[in-house]
């Protein structure tokens, strides 16, 4: 269905506006309330993620598994085939309502010029790291110089280790790079590599500990790459210029599933399973353990989702240092706070 389809779609089911989850906002430490009035039809949302189902994901599938959703008056379906930048592009040509992207990968979008904006973060920092294992462990970016490092080959890992070992003082001639697609790991355990860089530290690096590999984890925000928010929920401008109360209500929502998969792992995972068959429920839970810190976001009285327009731009202007975006567009105006709870009403 092209994008205009889908305005009309969401244009039929703006009653839901009319709710305003009044009845079902976030009150005291996460309580809630029923929605008294749904509308006659649900609003129907496909949300693209950017990586298969896992822990990063996991409050979306926990949101529908427990009801959240649907007492809000949405109908949410999540659609796991998109990976990387193209969720985005599902985005942009109308084919989902949301999807899931990084940071990075949302810049991009709008330094070429696609008109989309962040709602909310899913997690709080960089996932990617530098990782390592015995019997050579490198616990400092200043190991790195004579090391061999494994990459998934994406300019960003490029960008991010260059500063790392700049800002480590390493000559980043005497470290060799190769390219290693798909599983990060297995360089390491084959000894092709000392380290690699762009795997995550709560879920490669937690896989690593489980098969008795004790990783020795660097993460790039603290080796000198400004922070970034890894996965944001991604609109287009004009879905959250004229339909803001769906996109609260679904926020709201996904909030309660957040709240309840903090006090309560392994019910989100059994959700998560259950929602993705196949998935290995001990390491996703093991890796939803690790991922719980970073649903946080920092500074206190901040909501779940919260993004720091300043690190927005802080991060774009490093991105622009680097290559990675040729045009400034402003990272500030990329990100809108105005629809998570407390924010905006």
């Amino acid at each position: 269905m092209d994008a205009g389809g889908r305005e009309m779609k969401l244009r039929r089911s703006v009653g839901l506006a009319a709710v305003g989850l009044a009845t079902g906002l976030l009150t005291g430490c996460g309580a809630k309330h029923e929605v008294l009035t749904l509308p006659a039809t649900p609003t129907r949302l496909i949300v693209a993620l950017d990586s298969p189902p896992g822990a990063v994901v996991a409050p979306l599938y926990a949101a529908g598994a427990l009801g959240d959703f649907a007492r809000a008056g949405l109908a949410v379906t999540l659609d796991p085939t998109a990976d990387g930048s193209r969720s985005l592009a599902a985005l942009d040509s109308g084919a989902v309502e949301i999807a899931v992207a990084t940071e990075p990968d949302v810049l991009v979008a709008r330094a070429r010029g696609e008109q989309l904006v962040s709602i909310g973060a899913l997690e709080h920092g960089p996932l990617e790291s530098l990782i390592s294992i015995p019997p050579h462990p490198i616990a400092k970016v200043a190991g790195l110089a004579g090391k061999t490092v494994a990459t998934n080959g994406s300019r960003l890992a490029g960008a991010e280790l260059d500063t790392m070992l700049r800002n480590a003082g390493v000559d980043a001639s005497s470290v060799r790079r190769i390219h290693a697609p798909g599983d990060l790991s297995a360089p390491l355990k084959s000894h092709t590599a000392d380290a690699s860089l762009g795997g995550q530290w709560n879920s490669d690096a937690v896989e690593l500990k489980r098969q008795h590999h004790p990783p020795s984890v660097v993460r790039v925000e603290d080796a000198g790459v400004p922070t970034y928010d890894q996965d944001v929920l991604v609109v287009r401008l004009g879905e959250a210029r004229d339909h803001g109360e769906i996109l609260r209500t679904f926020l709201q929502a996904l909030t309660l599933a957040v709240h309840a998969e903090q006090a309560d792992p392994a019910s989100a995972v059994a959700d998560l399973v259950a929602g993705a068959p196949g998935l290995d429920r001990g390491f996703e839970l093991a890796s939803l353990e690790a991922t719980l810190p970073a649903l946080d976001p920092p500074g206190s009285g901040n909501p779940f989702g919260y993004q720091n327009p300043v690190a927005w731009r802080t991060f774009e202007t490093w991105m622009l240092a680097n290559d990675l975006v040729s045009v400034h567009s402003d990272a500030a105006l990329a990100v809108d706070n105005e629809f998570l709870p407390g924010q905006g009403e």
